[in-house]
């Protein structure tokens, strides 16, 4: 460069300089965002799990649902740096995941569904596939082994090539997991619904009504159902507490006869008390069965109670009086078949009652 002043020189020089500089600055301010990701990790890791219960009865048409988790680790290193591209994908990412179910060593289960199609699924998802069984009336009871097969594809390398383009590299996988189911033998499964009370209260009896569901898998023949005391609470059915239904197929609901319970007198009508249902009957076999046994419970009203509110009766010294009393009914009950007594206090032993009124 020449300079036709030295005073000229010096100022070309200032400035290429600060042009410099200023280049400079720009470039330490803009290359941390050129800087790229590196991630060290292992690849997917997928278990898969019976979503609720896993028993089924014969001649049982169901579903099994499986919940399919990526339970890949964590990112164990990453690293930031300039001329590094951030990859699309991450390592410990399960991509193009299919769920099949197959019989394994299970042959009395028939697996009605096609794959199932899941997708992505990242670390740490859980996702549900389900698939339509079929267990036939002559299986066995036992525990069967039924197969997932699990299909996806994960990145597991890739090849950066000069600062603008990526190569990568997919390794497919298939694992197979086992399955557990159980068949177990049909029974009848009792559910107890819409439980009413009628005129019953503390101190005195009533009856009982409810709605009985075989939701189990057996048609029970000659089933009895049975009404007992729940523990050491207030109410007690009477000895025949067993009612005889006959045929009570499995899906069915029926409506018993009303039970009879008595409730006793220092019993707390604020409160729900259990009676115990069961049934008993023939099963599929024709042997002897019993259900497991239910609670309800049974809520009551209060004490019936009794004032007198008419006037004080005046009565003529020596002579028979006939003496009218009115009473009210002060509980929370319809009281049937009332009698009422008078009673002589030691007060006035001269007073004698000659009859019971029956109210």
């Amino acid at each position: 460069m020449s300079c036709s002043g030295k005073r000229w020189c010096i100022l070309m020089k200032s400035r290429y300089l600060f042009v410099t500089a200023g280049l400079l600055m720009l470039a330490l301010v803009v290359s941390p965002g050129l800087a790229g990701e590196k991630f060290f990790t292992e690849g997917p890791v997928i278990s898969v799990s019976v979503s609720g219960s896993n028993q089924f009865s014969p001649d049982e048409d169901a579903q099994l649902p499986l919940l399919i988790e990526n339970r890949g680790g964590l990112i164990d290193m990453k690293l930031v740096q300039l001329g590094y591209l951030t990859p699309d994908y991450l390592p410990n990412t399960a991509r193009s995941v299919k769920v099949s179910l197959l019989p394994g060593n299970a042959p009395p289960v028939t697996v009605k569904s096609d794959t199932q199609v899941l997708g992505i699924l990242p670390s740490g998802i859980v996702e549900k596939a389900t698939f339509d069984i079929h267990v036939p009336a002559d299986a066995a009871s036992a525990t069967y082994t039924l197969t997932a097969r699990v299909e996806y594809e994960y990145m597991q390398s890739y090849d950066q090539s000069g600062q603008d383009a990526i190569t990568y590299h997919f390794k497919t996988v298939t694992e197979e997991i086992p399955v557990t189911v159980v068949v177990t033998p049909p029974s009848v499964i009792l559910a107890i619904t819409d439980v009413q009370s009628s005129d019953l209260n503390a101190g005195g009896e009533g009856y009982v009504t409810m709605s009985v569901k075989n939701t189990g898998s057996d048609d029970a023949a000659h089933f009895a159902l049975y009404i007992e005391p729940g523990g050491k609470g207030p109410l007690t059915p009477p000895v025949e507490g067993n009612i005889y239904i006959g045929n009570f197929a499995a899906g069915e609901t029926i409506t018993p006869p009303r039970v009879k319970v008595s409730v006793s007198k220092d019993a707390d009508e604020t409160q729900h008390y259990p009676l115990t249902v069961f049934g008993l009957y023939k099963d599929y076999e024709g042997q002897d069965a019993m259900t497991s046994p239910v609670l309800i419970g049974v809520d009551f009203l209060g004490k019936i109670t009794f004032a007198a509110v008419s006037e004080p009766a005046v009565a003529t010294v020596g002579k028979e009086n006939l003496i009218h009393v009115t009473y009210r009914n002060t509980g929370a009950a319809t009281a049937y078949q009332a009698q009422a007594e008078l009673v002589s206090l030691t007060l006035f032993p001269a007073v004698i009652p000659t009859s019971i009124s029956v109210i």
